[in-house]
């Protein structure tokens, strides 16, 4: 009788068979993996060879001058990606060796293209009162002579004013130093009008209200010089006029050589002041004799570290006043940037900026940003002072060329206020 064993037949042969077949499936499997691995490891290599070969093609023979390595060297290390217009590096016998498109530079992270300056910063400081005395009289008898005494605080002048006097009567108004000398007089003076006299600091003097002609009673009042004021430092000072003939006196010392503006605010409508400034020699370097509210002159050429003496004088009734001090921003080289922002802030402004050409070419200088209603100069000289490129109305959008710039040379760019104020961008192109 046959023996059938169930254990160990499947109807596909033994057992064992089925393992040793299972082995050889798993071991084929391994194999065309590695097939694939080894496959897919020369393809990587095989690119990357063909990328190191396209990378060399664009080398010709010939050795690399040290400028044009130099050049590549600072593209590698610094970064910088440039779009549009090509950087030449050239070997000694000037063959083209590679090009990078490099119009309108932006350059990463380590390297600023965009240059941004502040406003101007604001400081303000405020006077005080002017120190006017006021006395009370009354003249009843022929001959009547009425005296009051001070010293002078501070040296300039004085004002004396009479009020309140009958119509028909007349008074001999004097001032004395302390010697009995004369130093101003009206000998028939009548109500609403005075005298004024420069004094010294220290000395004292007299004033006399003397009977002229009637009797009367008055009111009289004496102005006196404020104190010097100091405004290096400050942008813009309140201070106010408040009787005839008042001057009140300032100094300046400037930051930086260049323009300068001074122009009055909030003064009260139809009022005027007139405005002097003088150097330490006692030259004037600006002068306005009638000065309104919005009004300013301008010193066209300070220079730092100088020290200019400002005096503020009554014209036409008394106000308030808010004196600004507009000066140069300092001289900025734009050498290494893209992008200039910057502004316009008061009249005739002027910035003025250093720009080296980094290599032989045209450029384009473009504003942008400005205001609807602005309007600056924009020029460029160079070294000899020959206009390079220039637009005296330039509106937003608008520029100049600047054509055959020589590497290593360095130029000056001026831009000057026109029409009204604005922050602004200047765009740097190389064509």
């Amino acid at each position: 009788m046959q023996r059938i064993d169930h254990g160990y037949y499947n109807g596909q042969g033994t057992y064992e068979s089925r393992i040793i077949k299972e082995i050889l499936m798993i071991l084929l499997a391994v194999a065309i993996g590695i097939v694939v691995v080894v496959f897919y490891i020369k393809d990587i290599k095989a690119r990357r060879d063909t990328a190191e070969t396209n990378d060399e093609a664009v080398v010709t023979a010939g050795p690399v001058n040290a400028n044009a390595e130099a050049e590549r060297s600072t593209v590698e290390r610094e970064g910088i990606v440039k779009n549009d217009k090509a950087i030449e590096i050239s070997d000694t016998d000037n063959n083209l060796v590679s090009t990078a498109a490099d119009k309108n530079e932006v350059k990463k992270d380590s390297v600023p293209y965009v240059l941004s300056i502040e406003h101007l910063a604001t400081a303000c400081g405020s006077g005080v009162p002017a120190d006017i005395r006021t006395y009370s009289g009354d003249i009843s008898y022929d001959g009547q002579s009425d005296t009051y005494n001070f010293i002078a605080a501070y040296d300039g002048p004085c004002r004396i004013d009479i009020s309140g006097m009958q119509y028909d009567a007349r008074v001999e108004l004097a001032l004395y130093d302390e010697f009995g000398k004369v130093v101003a007089s009206d000998y028939y003076c009548k109500s609403d009008y005075g005298i004024t006299g420069d004094l010294e600091a220290g000395r004292s003097y007299t004033v006399k209200v003397e009977q002229s002609k009637g009797y009367t009673g008055y009111s009289l009042t004496i102005g006196m010089q404020k104190a010097v004021v100091d405004l290096t430092g400050l942008s813009c000072y309140s201070d106010s006029i408040e009787y005839k003939d008042q001057c009140n006196k300032y100094y300046y010392t400037a930051p930086v050589d260049g323009l300068y503006r001074f122009e009055f605010s909030e003064m009260y409508s139809g009022k005027a002041v007139s405005f002097v400034a003088k150097d330490s020699l006692g030259a004037t370097v600006a002068i306005n004799g009638y000065c309104r509210n919005g009004d300013g002159v301008t010193a066209s050429d300070l220079k730092a570290g100088e020290t200019y003496y400002i005096e503020i004088e009554q014209e036409k009734d008394f106000t308030s006043y808010d004196l600004t001090i507009w000066h140069p921003k300092e001289i900025r080289d734009i050498s290494e940037y893209t992008f200039i922002k910057d502004s316009v802030e008061y009249k005739e402004q002027k910035n003025i900026y250093i720009f080296t050409s980094p290599c032989n070419g045209n450029f384009d200088f473009e504003m942008s940003e400005l205001y609807a209603d602005a309007a600056v100069s924009i020029y460029m000289e160079d070294r000899l002072g020959e206009t390079i490129g220039a637009n005296t109305y330039c509106k937003n959008g608008h520029g100049f060329h600047a054509l055959d710039l020589k590497a290593g040379e360095t130029y000056m760019f001026y831009l000057e206020q026109v029409k009204g104020y604005s922050d602004y961008e200047l765009k740097i192109i190389k064509k």
